[in-house]
């Protein structure tokens, strides 16, 4: 399967993110650091993960014995840019939560056919401050499913360090998503997005649609 690329002349990495891989049951509990503003965004929306407390999952960023993520594959993070060069903040909770407040006000989440994958659908949703991006193979999908995947995903990148922007799969329901802050260089997003690197060359070893085993590389 072969994307058309997207020229840039933006030559910075894509971080591969190592997850740490233990049975819920297993991870720490949530640090009495987290400020008032992080604890409230995990309880509002962690009634959207369903986790099986005997199954592996990722226990990276603010998955906690409180907070647990459910696996999400080829994680992937990079820091992007305005047009014109200027450095964007990452999202925040608050931010996340104006993301997913309006994912969650319809029922489902429905996709078109995309111009850059043959045989797959996309769709996107955009706040003043973040910007999500979705490929799949379905025509619509839960909104609560994506919502999931995209509060674990925000949860796991959490203390990654200096990005803003985060890509993953989410196996079971087949589909990408890739969180960025609005106002990103297009054309560079796009081409994280699509599981490229932000020049638009190939990785090694695509990272974004080589769903394996959860977290891998």
């Amino acid at each position: 399967m072969t994307a058309k690329s997207v020229a840039t002349p933006s030559s910075q990495p894509v971080k591969l993110l190592t997850p740490v891989l233990e049975p819920a049951s297993k991870f720490p509990h949530a640090p009495t650091t987290l400020k008032a503003d992080e604890q409230a965004f995990l309880k509002t929306f962690q009634h959207l993960v369903k986790t099986d407390t005997a199954n592996r999952n990722i226990a990276n960023g603010w998955c906690y014995a409180e907070y647990p993520c459910n696996p999400i594959s080829n994680i992937a993070t990079a820091e992007l840019h305005s047009s014109n060069g200027m450095a964007l903040s990452a999202i925040t909770p608050a931010e996340a939560t104006d993301l997913l407040n309006l994912l969650l006000k319809t029922k489902t989440v429905d996709f078109k056919p995309s111009s850059l994958y043959e045989g797959f659908t996309t769709s996107s949703l955009m706040t003043n401050k973040a910007a999500l991006t979705l490929y799949g193979l379905a025509t619509s999908i839960n909104s609560s499913v994506i919502a999931g995947a995209v509060f674990d995903l925000y949860k796991i990148d959490a203390d990654s360090g200096a990005t803003n922007a985060v890509r993953g799969v989410q196996v079971e329901n087949q589909f990408t998503l890739c969180l960025s802050p609005h106002g990103a260089e297009s054309k560079v997003a796009q081409n994280f997005c699509l599981g490229e690197e932000l020049n638009g060359a190939l990785p090694p070893k695509n990272p974004l649609w080589d769903c394996g085993k959860a977290g891998s590389a």
